[in-house]
């Protein structure tokens, strides 16, 4: 009973042996096979059963190096610290932005108007507050020498204030 199992086990060894390094010999690039070209690996793979088989596996079969010798990979831009960087400056830089034009449309809606006058002045409110040309100071009648007046200064209101406001 013990030698019947023995023998099985030994054949059923052998033909793992055979169906491995057929396939194995199949699968393998050609580029990379040793000795002889695929087609005679096959040959003494099926008529040297057991020995085609371990010929195979020793002198055929291309030799890979390990994985730690192998040169590293390129790194992906998610493992880049340059692209991840560069990444966030852009996405602060768009936020800046967003949040620029988010205060300037608020200033606008709160009263003053893009061309710079009140809105009074500008849908006719009263002579005192709307006189006087784009250059002129309404309130003294007297020509600035900036571009802007002084109702292009936004309010001080807490929580108002941009980031890269310099006050």
């Amino acid at each position: 009973m013990i030698r019947a199992i023995a023998i099985i086990g030994v054949a059923a060894l052998a033909v793992g042996v055979i169906i491995y390094s057929f396939f194995d010999c199949l699968r393998s690039d050609p580029r990379d096979i040793r000795g002889i070209r695929r087609g005679p690996w096959i040959a003494v793979i099926l008529l040297l059963p057991v020995i085609g088989g371990i010929l195979w596996l020793a002198l055929g079969r291309p030799r890979y190096a390990p994985a730690s010798s192998q040169p590293a990979r390129g790194k992906g831009p998610d493992d880049d610290p340059n692209f991840l960087r560069q990444l966030d400056e852009k996405r602060r830089s768009e936020q800046a932005d967003a949040e620029l034009e988010e205060w300037e449309r608020r200033r606008r809606a709160g009263g003053v108007a893009p061309n710079g006058s009140d809105d009074a002045a500008a849908s006719g409110g009263s002579a005192e507050e709307g006189t006087g040309s784009p250059g002129t100071d309404a309130a003294s009648g007297s020509s600035s020498t900036t571009p802007h007046d002084s109702h292009d200064q936004p309010d001080d209101v807490p929580g108002d204030e941009h980031p890269d406001d310099p006050r």
